[in-house]
């Protein structure tokens, strides 16, 4: 009888372990997968960052060259259309609208730091990439490109906007996956 209870406690506690076991696999095989898939994000809006540039980020036409007014409006030429975010960039620095350099500088150190994030495994870069991705979709709203009544943003704006949040809410998981593995 004692040997009976004794080879049931046995085998009670090797069905708990192997349940633990079980359990530990499936949380790590989850964790992994979520992983992944933020790694994905932010691989994928670091992508999204420079392609951005050049799609258009202003669209229109207009009887001038590309040049900012006093007020900082863009004004397009005649023979164009739209102005892809490197040529407006350029326009810009000859023009000296540092409010516009400046926002296009954020999605390029978001570009940066997002590349960065994925070959390093440093918190604060993480956390870079995410104060950077948050700041662009305010940025580009308050001091992005604007244009007279007959121009309109681009594509390349909207993109832009998006790899940021994207590379910002791939870097939070990230931040968060580790944060519960430890």
């Amino acid at each position: 009888m004692a040997r009976e209870r004794e080879d049931q406690s046995e085998f009670d506690r090797l069905a708990k372990r192997v349940v633990r076991l079980e359990t530990r696999v499936h949380h790590q095989t989850e964790g992994e997968r979520r992983s992944r898939a933020a790694i994905a994000g932010l691989a994928g809006g670091a992508t999204a960052l420079p392609l951005s540039f050049f799609l258009p980020w202003l669209r229109g036409v207009s009887a001038r060259g590309t040049r900012f007014t006093e007020d900082g409006v863009a004004i397009l030429p005649a023979d164009r259309s739209s102005i892809t975010g490197w040529e407006l960039m350029g326009a810009a620095l000859v023009d000296s609208q540092w409010s516009l350099i400046f926002v296009m500088a954020v999605v390029l150190a978001t570009l940066a730091f997002a590349v960065a994030a994925l070959f390093t495994e440093r918190g604060w870069v993480f956390v870079a990439v995410q104060v950077a991705g948050w700041s662009v979709p305010p940025l580009l709203l308050v001091f992005g490109p604007s244009g007279e009544s007959s121009v309109g943003l681009g594509g390349g704006v909207w993109i832009a906007s998006l790899g940021a949040v994207v590379t910002a809410l791939a870097a939070l998981r990230i931040r968060s996956t580790w944060a519960d593995s430890l």
